[in-house]
């Protein structure tokens, strides 16, 4: 299943990891300020949504990633590994066995990064605020996958 057709890939799982965006043409921002972090010149990227990772290649040829893993969040260029925001572990579940393991390594990692220190959101730019709904549900799925701490660590709690 081809996962690879984002213009961008979120970063940030948990309430207390800072929310970061990479977008298509080599640039990492705050998610909520745009604050521009980084830039590289893009030759090739291809995004893994599903692996919560891009891998860049830069006009020079250096070879750059910009992943998330269950401890944070890291930019690795050719074999210097630099955290970029890190915060309490989460459970990254790789849905073994399922035929959408793919679609759900992606969905788990959108929804996990979409838990403010406000509370969880369906979407970091629309909602400021959760609501009673789209909680439950998102603590449904993270009952199923170990990682129900991630809102009693939240500072809305």
């Amino acid at each position: 299943m081809h996962l690879s057709t984002s213009q961008f890939l979120l970063f940030g799982m948990g309430s207390r990891r800072r929310k970061l965006v990479y977008v298509k043409g080599g640039h990492l921002l705050d998610a909520w300020t745009l604050e521009v972090l980084r830039e590289w010149q893009v030759e090739t990227e291809r995004f893994e949504p599903s692996e919560y990772r891009v891998h860049i290649c830069d006009r020079s040829g250096k070879e750059i990633e910009v992943f998330e893993d269950e401890e944070g969040v890291w930019v690795k260029e050719n074999e210097h590994i630099e955290p970029l925001t890190l915060s309490e572990r989460v459970n990254l579940p790789r849905f073994d066995g399922h035929p959408y393991a793919a679609w759900l390594r992606a969905l788990h990692g959108e929804m996990l990064v979409n838990i403010t220190p406000f509370g969880p959101v369906p979407n970091l730019w629309v909602y400021p605020r959760p609501w009673y709904r789209d909680t439950a549900m998102m603590l449904m799925c993270l009952a199923q996958t170990g990682n129900c701490t991630l809102l009693r660590l939240g500072l809305w709690a």
